[in-house]
Order: C-alpha cells, then structure tokens, then sequence
C-alpha cells in the first residue's frame, strides 16, 4: 500500500493506523515524509506532484514487493494530488484499487481515477459526504465497471479519529471497513 499523504504539516506517523492495518493484510506499506514534514527537511525548491511520482517508482522499486497489486491510499488533499498525476501513476503501474480518506474529489474530479475506487469520508469532515463519497462513488460507477463503494464514519473527522479532538480514537467502524476492502483488493 501506498500512502499518499494530506498536505499540512502531518508526517508519515500521522498514517501508523492505516499503516498497521494493511500490514495484518499481507501488505507492504510505503509512506514517506512529504517535502518540508518530519525527516524530509525544508520545503525549498521543487513539486508535490513530482515527489509523489518519485515516492511512488521507489516504492515500487523496493526488493520483494509484487509491483502488480499495488493499493494506493490517499488522504485529504493527497486525493487532489493523485487526481492530478493519476496518469503517470498508472504509467508506471496501475494501482488495483484506490483509497480515499477525506476525500476531496468532486464527481467530475474523482472521473480521473481509472481504477477501482473505495471512499470513507467522516460524517463530520468539513467537505460533505454527500458530494465527495456518494455523489463521486455514483458519478465513477456511471462512467466506469470497476467498482466504487463508500462508507461514512459517523461521528469522526477528515482523519476518521472520533471526534474528542485529534487526540480521538482511530474510527472503529472505518478501521472495520479499511480492513474489509484490503482484503478484497
């Protein structure tokens, strides 16, 4: 699985639930410090998009990982970034599927996404469930046959934590459902 990370200033700690649960999947996780977060140093010069597409070829490139079932779990605005670079993703290897937590692909942005899609979206996330999972999960089910599936994690936030803050909990319910569409990718 690879993690494509929410702009701000969070670090790939920030991702240690989604990682441990694609590792009890048989998984191999990739997550990286974005530009300018934990151990990458300053920001300086350069792209996002051009970091991911770097992050993504060494992910891939590492010994003994199966390059041809890859997952891709992008969170927040990771989602924009991948709908943005999608095509050099898949040009050096179509993931198998897509996760998007805090999404934030409208139904026209989330048709950039040839692959199968899976979306949870916190119920209290500041963009709506209703246009950034059900009406994109309807739009992608419209427009392609790989299927696309949503689940609202109530009572939680963009990082599908219970809402005490970002101290809360991961999200019970959308760790039940991450682990449910991990093991059918």
């Amino acid at each position: 699985m690879f993690i494509l990370p929410h702009a701000g200033c969070n670090d790939m700690h920030t991702y240690t639930q989604y990682a441990n649960l694609a590792l009890a999947h048989g998984y191999a996780v990739f997550r990286w410090d974005k530009r300018g977060t934990g151990r990458s140093g300053a920001g300086g010069r350069g792209s996002a998009d051009m970091d991911a597409i770097h992050a993504y070829e060494t992910a891939l490139d590492q010994p003994r990982i199966d390059a041809s079932h890859v997952v891709i779990l992008a969170q927040g605005e990771g989602s924009i970034v991948l709908s943005n670079i999608y095509g050099a993703f898949a040009g050096i290897q179509p993931p198998v599927g897509v996760i998007l937590a805090g999404n934030m692909l409208d139904e026209r942005e989330i048709l950039a996404l040839n692959t199968q899609i899976r979306i949870i979206q916190g119920d209290t996330d500041w963009n709506d469930w209703k246009i950034y999972a059900k009406a994109a999960v309807e739009a992608h089910q419209a427009t392609y046959d790989h299927g696309a599936e949503y689940y609202v994690a109530r009572n939680a936030n963009r990082m599908l934590m219970v809402n005490q803050g970002m101290n809360g909990p991961f999200h019970f319910g959308a760790s039940q459902k991450l682990k449910q569409w991990l093991a059918e990718f």
